[in-house]
């Protein structure tokens, strides 16, 4: 499928955000995928017992990966194609299972020369706790 939206339709300020439940299965997958079963992730009791977060927190890589979802959502909606060329996260605060994160992305900048896109990225629990930040740069293609 070719898009055939145009950089120039892009408004800075524009937004998209996108909220899910981080579950359990959820949290096993990505610890699978990427490895990483450190029992700070996957035990409550360890981790409760052994750090100061008073139990197990999900990967903060996790956390950044699901900003991916409002890009593609943003993206589909102004039929652009794009490829990240950039991305940062600055973890606030520990998300936990059965946390409802939203991932809010905001157009920051337009770099019509190098044809960019930049956003930056926030994102927020249940109770509207900021547990993350950042930045992508989406080079159309």
């Amino acid at each position: 499928m070719k898009y055939a939206g145009r950089l120039e339709d892009i408004v800075i300020g524009d937004t998209e955000s996108v909220t899910r439940v981080v579950r359990h299965e959820d949290l096993r997958k990505f610890a699978e995928a990427i490895d990483s079963h450190h029992p700070l992730h996957m035990d409550e009791a360890w981790a409760r017992a052994n750090t100061q977060f008073d139990g197990g927190i999900v990967h903060g890589v996790m956390t950044a990966a699901l900003v991916s979802r409002p890009i593609v959502n943003f993206l589909k909606r102004h039929q652009i194609e794009t490829v990240t060329i950039y991305v940062a996260s600055k973890f606030i605060a520990p998300v936990r299972v059965g946390d409802s994160i939203t991932h809010q992305l905001t157009v920051a900048k337009i770099d019509t020369e190098k044809r960019r896109i930049i956003f930056s990225t926030r994102a927020t629990n249940q109770a509207e706790v900021l547990v993350m930040v950042g930045e992508a740069h989406e080079q159309l293609i």
